[in-house]
Order: structure tokens, then C-alpha cells, then sequence
């Protein structure tokens, strides 16, 4: 094993952390306060400010590589499938995991795909193709939303065994009331102190489930997918 491309990382959100330096065959391990595992830019505190600065940064560098190669498209349908293969996926990877709470991380998302819209916009009122000229009116969902439903898709897995992961499904509990009423929730939402703690998936998916999808039976769905799920039109771009 290379020492060398080893790291030790401790993850805590006390003001002194306790330390402790790790050693492998006599040798301490470097410490770090960044690491990337999996395609997720990890930091001690949990933050994901590291991770979400990086993946904006590379779909800003990905968005202007499609505005350039599609300067002679005349679809817009073409650039908007270029957009999201390229530039959206690249700010969707893996949501579950870092969905933002702070209101400055969601915007700084939202402002790679209005520039896009901006873009789009402006090839519309330039291209004299009719059927291109339609898609000006055509609205992509805030990618907040989608994150929102990525949630309720991997909620729907959990439930249904299709992710092999214990812990997280005891983590979920049902809504089991004394008395049946017209408003019962179907989870039961934790009470939580800290923003971390209601960042958590599980607390921020039964969360938006309640509020938005309480009428949807996740048990009996056949199909949950972005297609599938909507939500309401407060809620829509």
C-alpha cells in the first residue's frame, strides 16, 4: 500500500475537534480537511460548500463549451439535450447526498441553468425556424425542484428494497395516529436542534413527501421517475 495516497480525514462540527494522528506500517497518515470519495467533495464540517463551488465551476466550464459547439444548431430541442446531458447532470450527481439547505448554495446552482435560459431565449428570438421559435415558452424545471423529486425517487427505492441499505430505511418512520384524520402525513418528520440534522435526507425527504406527495402510494407505485412526479404549480418554474 502507498502511504503516500493515504488520508485522514476527521469529520465533526465541534469547535475543537479531537484529533488523533493515525499511522499505517510506522507511518502517520497526512491529514486532510477536503477529500473526494465517490465524485463527492467531502469537508470536515459536512458543509459540501467545496463541493458545490466545484461541480458549479464545471458546469459553468461545460455550459460554455455547449453555447460554443451548438453556435450553428438550428434546433433548440438539440441544445437543450446537450444542455442537460453536459451541464445539468454535472450539477444533479449523486443530490441525495449534498442537497443544499442555505439559500446562497441553491442560488448559485440555479444561476448555471439561468444562463442557460438566457441563452435560449436569446437563440429563439434569432432563429427563424417555427418550430424553434415554440420553444421559447419552453420552461425547464428549477433544478431545485428536481433535486426535490431525485428525493422522492430514492425514497421510493428505499421503501421498495431496490437500495440495499438497512440503516437508512430504519431511519424512516410512518405516520401511525391515535385517530384518522383528513390531514394524516404518511411519515413521521423528527424534531431536530441543529441545521445539520435537518438537512438529512431522511428528515428532508418525509419532509417534502408530506407536503407535496402525500396522495402518492409509494408502496403501489409501478413507476417513479422524474416523468412521473410533478410538483404542485407554486412549486413550478
Amino acid at each position: 500500500t502507498d502511504i503516500q495516497k493515504c488520508n485522514c480525514i476527521t469529520f465533526s462540527r465541534k469547535r475543537v475537534p479531537i484529533i488523533y494522528d493515525y499511522k499505517v506500517n510506522g507511518e502517520t497518515l497526512k491529514r486532510c480537511t477536503v477529500v473526494k470519495d465517490l465524485g463527492i467533495t467531502l469537508d470536515s464540517r459536512m458543509m459540501f460548500r467545496d463541493h458545490i463551488e466545484s461541480i458549479v465551476e464545471k458546469a459553468f466550464r461545460q455550459l460554455k463549451f455547449v453555447v460554443r459547439v451548438s453556435k450553428h444548431f438550428k434546433s433548440l430541442n438539440t441544445l437543450k439535450i446537450l444542455y442537460c446531458t453536459y451541464v445539468r447532470s454535472c450539477l444533479e450527481f449523486a443530490s441525495t447526498v449534498w442537497s443544499p439547505q442555505y439559500l446562497t448554495y441553491i442560488e448559485r446552482i440555479e444561476r448555471v441553468q439561468g444562463k442557460f435560459l438566457k441563452h435560449l431565449d436569446y437563440r429563439s428570438r434569432l432563429s427563424f425556424d417555427s418550430s424553434s421559435l415554440s420553444a421559447r415558452h419552453h420552461k425547464l424545471l428549477s433544478l431545485e425542484n428536481r433535486r426535490t423529486v431525485a428525493d422522492m425517487v430514492f425514497l421510493y427505492k428505499t421503501l421498495n428494497n431496490l437500495v440495499d441499505c438497512a440503516d437508512l430505511l430504519g431511519n424512516i418512520g410512518f405516520n401511525c395516529p391515535m385517530r384518522h384524520t383528513r390531514t394524516t402525513m404518511t411519515f413521521k418528520v423528527p424534531q431536530s436542534s441543529t441545521n445539520y440534522a435537518q438537512a438529512s435526507f431522511t428528515r428532508r425527504a418525509c419532509a417534502n413527501f408530506n407536503s407535496f406527495f402525500n396522495d402518492m402510494d409509494l408502496h403501489n407505485s409501478t413507476s417513479v421517475s422524474y416523468t412521473h412526479l410533478t410538483l404542485p404549480t407554486i412549486y413550478s418554474v
